[in-house]
């Protein structure tokens, strides 16, 4: 199963994405200054304040201001509370004027119903299998948060599913048939996939 996940970092005119392929970072006073990294690598920046495999950041308290005063650095193993000055220096950034997404994308329906109806959890897995879709997770991001399904044309994107956010910023999707898609959060947009 394919698995795409990027972690955007957004400041005021502009972002920082790591996912597979890019690495892109954009600062308030700076053109493109990034090269390609890995959510291995963002995981690498941040060493040891990383408990397990990085999930997310996950800002706790703001100043007067945008600018990151705490937050908690989530892993697969716990969080570590840490300052916007850590992560300013742990990302290189200009200032602690910042925001986190993460944005995780699987091609297929989600193996488990994320409201459990009058199909058992065998037979939902097999159609889930054979239906179209795509599935994954926003970080941080609330319970019913809206996310937008797009599809890539021969123009560019389009929108062509709404859903809301399940428990855990899970999400899932059906999806017409073979193409390529992303999911849009807030105005961040997912890394691409394609679906068979």
């Amino acid at each position: 199963m394919l698995l795409a996940q990027i972690v955007q970092l957004r400041f005021q005119l502009g972002w920082l994405r790591l996912g597979p392929a890019a690495f892109r970072y954009f600062s308030e006073a700076d053109a493109l200054l990034g090269a390609a990294l890995t959510p291995a690598s963002a995981q690498s920046k941040l060493g040891t304040l990383v408990k397990g495999q990085l999930i997310g950041v996950r800002v706790t308290k703001h100043g007067v201001s945008p600018r990151i005063i705490r937050a908690n650095v989530v892993g697969t193993r716990g969080s570590t509370t840490v300052t916007g000055a850590q992560l300013q220096g742990a990302f290189g950034l200009m200032s602690t004027y910042a925001a986190f997404t993460t944005i995780t994308t699987l091609a297929g329906q989600s193996p488990t119903p994320a409201h459990p109806g009058p199909f058992t959890l065998g037979v939902y897995r097999l159609a889930a299998a054979l239906a179209p879709g795509v599935h994954g997770s926003v970080f941080p991001a609330k319970k019913g948060g809206p996310v937008t399904i797009e599809v890539k044309g021969p123009t560019g994107w389009r929108s062509t599913a709404h859903v809301r956010l399940g428990a855990h910023g899970s999400y899932s999707a059906a999806v017409a048939g073979a193409g390529t898609y992303r999911v849009v959060y807030r105005g961040s947009a997912g890394p691409a996939v394609s679906v068979p």
